[in-house]
C-alpha cells in the first residue's frame, strides 16, 4: 500500500466514526433530569399564552420560573396548566433560555408529549397540557425561560 492509499484510508476511516459518533449521540436516550409543572395565562380568547410561571425540580429542590412564548390553542380557556418532564439537565443555570421545538420522533416514547424542545445547553422539555382539549404550541419566537430569585 503506497502513502497515498494509506491516507485515502485514513481519512475514510475517520469520516465514518464522525458519523457513527453523530448518529449514537442523536440516539443517545433521554435521561430524566426533573420535572416542571406550570401556569398560564391568555390576554385574549384564541390569542394564545404571552406569560406564564411554573416551578422546576431538580434533585429535590423546587425553582421557580417565568415563561414567555407559548401559545394556548384553543377558544374559551384563559387559564391553563401544564406539566412536564426535564431532561438532560446537568446543572440549574443550564434550565433558562431559549427554547425551540424538536422533532416529536425524538421525544419520549413514554406516550405522547404535547410539546417537545430543546435549548442551546442541550435540555429538553416534554410539556403536556393538564388543562383539558388545550393544545400546546411555541410561539413565533420560540419560547424564553428566565429562572426568579427564591
Amino acid at each position: 500500500m503506497n502513502q497515498s492509499t494509506r491516507i485515502f484510508a485514513s481519512i475514510i476511516v475517520v469520516s465514518i466514526i464522525l458519523v457513527i459518533s453523530t448518529f449514537a449521540e442523536k440516539l443517545k436516550p433521554l435521561t430524566q433530569s426533573g420535572t416542571v409543572s406550570l401556569s398560564t395565562t391568555s390576554i385574549a380568547v384564541g390569542v394564545g399564552v404571552n406569560w406564564g410561571r411554573g416551578v422546576l425540580t431538580f434533585k429535590g429542590k423546587e425553582y421557580p420560573f417565568t415563561v414567555k412564548g407559548l401559545s394556548v390553542m384553543d377558544l374559551g380557556i384563559s387559564k391553563a396548566s401544564a406539566k412536564g418532564e426535564v431532561f438532560h439537565l446537568v446543572k440549574v443555570a443550564d434550565f433558562a433560555g431559549k427554547y425551540a421545538s424538536i422533532e416529536a420522533a425524538f421525544a419520549l416514547g413514554k406516550g405522547n408529549a404535547g410539546l417537545v424542545m430543546k435549548n442551546s445547553n442541550g435540555v429538553v422539555i416534554s410539556l403536556g397540557a393538564v388543562t383539558k382539549g388545550v393544545q400546546l404550541t411555541l410561539g413565533g419566537k420560540g419560547l424564553s425561560i428566565k429562572l426568579q430569585e427564591k
